[in-house]
């Protein structure tokens, strides 16, 4: 949730800001926005503030320049130009996760980032594995796959319905997904490209398994 608790001491502007912090660093994909931009967008609330808007409604506006903002909106990796330089922890997870998942990095990955055991290749390597394992990881293999493959191509294929008068859209649905479950099963696996070539096994469903 956006809003949470209101800590016990703090004054209302204290809490607008601890909201405001956390939306913008989870916004940010865990990068931690500056003080001073802190500071406007706590101007902002405030200025609704006294405008007469409510608590949650004087927050409206200045989460809504955080949704506009460049660090939500774009993947940043500034650095000195022509100078090339290693990824930060925080970095490397964000791309790491929107590689594999399409989506920003979870807490794990942000902890790991943040500590700087992610930059450690053991550690990688074990979530490289942990993100492909996680169902989220279907977004990079229907991506990959239909790229790679030319998959909408299958949308244009005709066949004969008087030799395959049962083959319908859904069978052409399945012959697709046949396709995206057998990748998906190698790179679960750790198989090799030639098993994508020649191997012994089908990955079907009944419907396929009927031709």
């Amino acid at each position: 949730p956006i809003l949470f608790s209101h800590t016990t001491g703090a004054s209302e502007k204290e809490h607008a800001h601890a909201v405001l912090k956390r939306f913008a660093t989870r916004a940010f994909r865990g990068a931690k926005p500056d003080a001073d931009y802190l500071e406007k967008l706590s101007a902002i609330y405030q200025s609704r503030r006294k405008a007469g808007d409510s608590f949650e409604v004087a927050l409206r506006d200045p989460l809504s320049a955080i949704l506009a903002s460049p660090g939500f909106l774009y993947l940043s990796e500034p650095g000195e130009e022509g100078q090339p330089r290693d990824l930060t922890g925080q970095e490397l997870a964000t791309r790491l996760s929107y590689f594999l998942w399409s989506a920003p990095p979870d807490r794990e990955l942000l902890d790991l980032a943040e500590s700087g055991e992610l930059l450690k290749p053991d550690a990688l390597a074990k979530q490289v594995d942990r993100l492909l394992a996680d169902e989220r990881s279907r977004e990079f293999v229907t991506g990959f796959v239909h790229q790679w493959l030319g998959m909408d191509r299958l949308d244009f294929f005709q066949f004969d319905t008087k030799l395959h008068h049962d083959f319908d859209e859904s069978a052409k649905a399945a012959a697709r997904s046949e396709v995206y479950e057998s990748f998906a099963l190698l790179l679960r696996d750790n198989g090799s490209l030639g098993c994508l070539l020649k191997s012994d096994y089908v990955v079907i469903n009944g419907l396929l398994a009927t031709y």
